[in-house]
């Protein structure tokens, strides 16, 4: 199966500037990377950023008893999230049904033809950009999560009309 995803879609790992800022050991900070990642932001500031959207957001993290920053994973609401990423002019695409990350990208080429896509398969959040899919790691695992639904799509406002016209056409949006 790690053969499939790479024959079809380019995968280059890449942690999103997590090292570099200083970070290190394991993390649930697969959103801070994405959108770190995607925006060509660096990490720390949207570590910061989502760390405090964490803090004043009206869920508790699944651990609010050790929760310290977002390097330990965002529980934010959906609408606290698109808000956030609206400040970058980045706009949410729900998708409908059980759509795998794999299919959306492949009936879309969306890969080839996007500055960059945030995707969020079920537990994860992953940049698409530069036609490859960015990730901290490629295994079993990671092929896995792509293979999950993929329930929102974060792309640039500017694209959003015409993705989700082709969306429409592949019936997924």
């Amino acid at each position: 199966m790690k053969h499939l995803l790479s024959a079809f879609y380019r995968f280059e790992v890449d942690d999103g500037g997590r090292a570099a800022a200083g970070f290190t050991g394991p993390a649930k900070d697969c959103s801070t990377r994405a959108i770190s990642i995607a925006l060509d932001l660096p990490y720390r500031q949207i570590h910061r950023e989502l760390t405090e959207l964490q803090r004043c957001s009206i869920f508790d993290p699944p651990n609010a008893d050790t929760w310290q920053s977002a390097e330990d994973g965002i529980t934010v609401n959906i609408h606290e999230l698109q808000d956030y990423l609206a400040h970058y002019g980045v706009v949410t695409i729900r998708l409908r049904g059980l759509t795998r990350l794999t299919t959306v990208l492949a009936k879309m080429n969306l890969l080839a033809e996007e500055p960059y896509i945030i995707a969020q398969p079920t537990d994860h959040m992953v940049a698409v950009k530069d036609g490859a899919i960015r990730d901290d790691y490629f295994n079993k695992k990671s092929f896995q999560r792509y293979q999950r639904r993929c329930r929102n799509l974060y792309v640039p406002e500017v694209s959003a009309p015409v993705i989700k016209k082709r969306l429409e056409c592949h019936d997924i949006f």
